[in-house]
């Protein structure tokens, strides 16, 4: 797991993280407002990204801009970067960001806001837009060089490592393995793994109809497979060909998994009806399954705590919050009109964000204590929510205003 380096600022702010449940609240350490003239129909920011030294921030506005900002000071660094109004940002290290637009990405000097080198094909597109892959280290790019090929980049010199790789199909997903050696590419619905100093194959293609998780520390693969995607294979990559070692059948089309600890992973599902199947398995022994008695009739998505001890899930009727062990909820909270359009994101440990819609359609963002589900937050007209670094970066029509959890006094 990639350690975040935070600057002093920023531990300073979070340190006030609340120890005692009742006395924390949500506070705005910074605001940034959309930079020049807006765009006519839709205004404000879209995007947010924060470098891994916390110094820094990145954000797309609507109207084609973004911004580079010193989060200490709250200034921009340089004047703002010209860019697509679907495309994507982000840190290739403290000192370099990126921004890709319909075509190509490009690099730029966070310090100066000057272009570095030219730009690097990457293409876009409405239903498929994906980031470029950026290595943990900061070495290596790869890009979606056509539709249905990628390239792998040497970050430093901007000189491609070895020949575009084809497929039959949309290139859907580029990331890199933790140690930066690898890089996964899905492209449909199959799954290839690439050497990164070299671009060569060194295994796949397997079968990959949903999504993949790799399990470094335990030197294994999985993939999801099957025509209904209830399949779960596991793979050893200790093996040419990192061959199949174990295979179980899920009770419903595969949702996410989730790492609990070095031997047990969490897995969702949804059966037929729509209920939601959520099992525990150990990592050695995937017959030796474990049900969680979920209180819920349906679940889009599966929150689980870094300290494991609870998981908090949304459907279209509530959001509601389980202790594991404990077979029901300790709290729920309604949905509003429109659940499909909900999101819920970990803030810490201890607070939940809820970005959902009122009965005027309207959104709004609430921040809630796991421990009873009361609310210390809330705001409309909030267009886009992030979570990074125990941050709360809120993106409505003004631009962009950055939130952390403090100790109330």
């Amino acid at each position: 797991m990639k350690i975040r380096r935070v600057d002093l600022f920023v531990v300073f702010v979070l340190m006030f993280s609340s120890s005692v449940m009742g006395q924390s609240k949500l506070e705005q350490i910074a605001s940034f407002e959309h930079p020049g003239a807006k765009a006519s129909r839709v205004t404000g920011g879209r995007q947010v990204a924060l470098s891994d030294n916390g110094k820094t921030l990145i954000a797309a506005f609507f109207g084609s801009k973004a911004q580079l900002y010193d989060l200490r000071t709250q200034k921009a660094i340089t004047d703002p970067i010209g860019t697509s109004g679907d495309g994507e940002i982000g840190f290739v290290s403290n000192d370099v960001v990126f921004t890709a637009d319909w075509e190509s990405m490009r690099l730029w000097d966070v310090k100066t806001g000057d272009a570095i080198g030219e730009p690097i094909p990457h293409r876009l597109r409405e239903d498929t837009i994906i980031k470029p892959a950026i290595s943990s280290d900061g070495k290596y790019i790869a890009t979606r060089n056509s539709m249905n090929s990628f390239q792998l980049w040497d970050a430093q010199s901007q000189k491609a490592i070895g020949e575009a790789r084809q497929f039959e199909s949309v290139v859907g997903w580029l990331t890199f393995s933790a140690d930066n050696r690898m890089l996964y590419v899905k492209a449909g619905k199959r799954l290839f793994v690439f050497a990164t100093d070299s671009a060569k194959q060194i295994a796949g293609a397997f079968e990959s109809v949903y999504r993949f998780h790799p399990l470094p520390e335990q030197k294994k693969l999985i993939t999801i497979e099957g025509e209904n995607a209830d399949q779960l294979v596991l793979r050893t990559t200790e093996e040419n060909g990192w061959p199949e070692i174990d295979r179980v059948l899920l009770a419903g089309k595969f949702k996410r998994i989730i790492e609990l600890d070095d031997n047990r992973l969490l897995i969702q599902s949804t059966k037929g009806d729509y209920s939601p199947d959520i099992i525990v398995l150990p990592i050695n022994d995937l017959r030796n399954e474990s049900r969680l008695e979920a209180d819920v009739d349906r679940a889009f998505k599966v929150l689980v705590t870094g300290d494991r001890d609870h998981w908090i899930c949304n459907n279209i009727h509530n959001v509601s919050c389980q202790r594991f062990g404990q077979s029901s909820s300790i709290w729920k909270l309604n949905c509003h009109c429109n659940g499909y359009k909900q999101g819920i994101y970990l803030l810490d440990d201890e607070h939940v964000v809820i970005h959902d819609t009122n009965s005027k359609n309207n959104y709004v963002a609430s921040c809630h204590r796991i421990s009873d589900g009361s609310k210390i937050w809330e705001q409309g007209s909030v267009a886009k929510i992030f979570v990074q670094d125990q941050m709360l970066f809120v993106c409505n029509s003004d631009g962009v205003q950055v939130w952390a959890v403090k100790q109330d006094d």
